[in-house]
């Protein structure tokens, strides 16, 4: 038996960052890609904002001319992904049987061919489209009217008419590509689930820019039947019947942990998705899980950072959580959402307070920067919506991941990088001086800064230029 320092099961964006932050940290990997091939070339969250970048910079490019191209870079990374392995030294099994646990506390998985003991496991298996268990769905997806997201890209023609199923980043950026591809779409969001886990104002101007873009949005509806060519759903005690020539699942997720052993090894699940805590713990010891498998929301960039929160907590490195609500920039949209949004912060009893200010954005007139902190004067989140946020989302974001004072940063504004943005001073300022944060302040410098960033509300600049 081959012995590993971790073991990591499944080879996306979760896993493969695992596996490389664990070999750069010195520790023997074995990498288990959860299904045949290489699992991280799966459609997902990558394979429509890799198409929805194609899209914006040749917009008279066909759809298949765009699956083509996306399908060239997924052999790239293929490519390259089993060279960084190898010159990594990460070896790599397809699949495994069985896992059980030692009585020394480490863990064997088993193939067909070998077995292999691990002191640590990881779970990055990420997640598989939810079927509906409604009447018509199982003769639409025979007969290819319903589609799973892996399924939209062996489309052969670009269809007339879509309805896509929910609102989560990775049906907005299914939404924006077949909106840029001309295509007449339509996302039908049950509840409140449209950007659900952002912050609520983000999503509100969220939705308002992707109506602007083209894209029928209906919210708090309900799915009843289906129809050839048509579905049927309920909103406002209404029914209604809505022509389509495809209609795409995908928005709801399962975790895809079944056969995997989990229960036998006594890791705790919500339906099937793994139970972790913000440093990617799951209740058994030496057991961590990273990515859409756990009760975590992500996408590819924030299971990235919880995979890596893994690898540093199973080596004694990591002092501060995982931020929570972590988002990046949908194509043609650039919002971020980083840290705590003031829902997650009340319910974890920080005592929030929050200050918001417009930021320019052209596409529906006025965007917005809100940034909270807790009541001991911490910068605990950060979000924003509007022309050119990309340099407030790596100055914000490394002040958040520090646990920085506003105080800190309003004294030391070059620690966390460089930002030009009299907005986010202003909102600093702002919230620094807020009634409901106790803040101390040591020394006169503080004020005399504090001082030069009063500026007019009524500045265009947004700091990214």
């Amino acid at each position: 038996m081959l012995n590993y320092d971790v073991a990591i099961i499944g080879g996306g964006a979760a896993g493969l960052e695992s596996a490389f932050s664990a070999a750069t940290e010195g520790l023997s990997v074995l990498l288990v890609e959860h299904t045949s091939g290489n699992s991280a070339l799966i459609p997902g969250n990558y394979a429509f904002d890799e198409l929805l970048r194609l899209a914006t910079a040749f917009p008279n490019q066909s759809h298949s001319v765009n699956v083509r191209q996306l399908y060239d870079k997924m052999s790239m990374i293929s490519k390259a992904t089993a060279h960084n392995c190898d010159t990594r030294r990460i070896d790599r099994i397809h699949m495994v049987t069985n896992i059980t646990e030692r009585k020394d506390g480490s863990y064997v998985l088993r193939s067909d061919l070998d077995s292999f003991v691990s002191s640590n496991l990881i779970f990055a298996t990420g997640s598989i489209a939810a079927i509906p268990r409604l009447s018509g769905i199982d003769k639409l997806l025979e007969s290819g009217i319903a589609l799973t997201d892996k399924e939209v890209l062996r489309l052969s023609r670009l269809p007339k008419n879509i309805v896509i199923n929910g609102g989560s980043q990775r049906s907005l950026n299914m939404a924006l590509y077949f909106v840029k591809c001309g295509s007449n779409v339509t996302l039908l969001c049950e509840k409140d689930e449209f950007c659900s886990g952002l912050d609520a104002d983000i999503a509100l101007f969220i939705k308002e820019a992707i109506m602007a873009l083209g894209v029928e949005i209906v919210l708090y509806s309900k799915l009843l039947n289906f129809h050839p060519n048509a579905i049927e759903f309920q909103c406002d005690d209404r029914v209604f019947q809505l022509e389509t020539d495809v209609f795409i699942l995908g928005d709801r997720r399962w975790a895809s942990t079944r056969g995997l052993g989990l229960s036998h090894l006594g890791v705790m699940r919500r339906e099937t998705a793994i139970l972790v805590d913000a440093y990617g713990r799951t209740n058994i010891s030496g057991i961590y899980a990273a990515g859409d498998c756990t009760t975590r929301a992500f996408n590819s960039y924030s299971a990235r950072l919880h995979a890596g929160s893994c690898v540093k907590t199973i080596i004694g490195k990591q002092s501060e959580p995982c931020m929570t609500n972590t988002s990046v920039s949908v194509h043609g949209l650039n919002f971020f959402c980083i840290g705590e949004n003031l829902a997650s912060a009340t319910a974890q009893r920080l005592q929030p307070t929050e200050c918001k200010l417009p930021l320019p954005f052209e596409l529906i007139g006025s965007g917005l920067v809100k940034l909270i902190a807790d009541n001991y004067g911490r910068l605990i989140g950060a979000h924003a919506i509007g022309d050119n946020v990309t340099q407030m989302f790596d100055y914000l974001s490394s002040a958040i991941k520090t646990g920085a004072k506003v105080d800190d940063i309003i004294v030391n504004p070059s620690t966390f990088g460089y930002i030009s943005s009299q907005i986010v001073s202003e909102a600093l300022y702002r919230i620094r001086n807020a009634p409901e944060i106790r803040v101390l302040r040591n020394n006169d410098k503080t004020e005399d800064l504090l001082d030069s960033h009063k500026i007019s509300l009524n500045s265009t600049e947004d700091g990214a230029q």
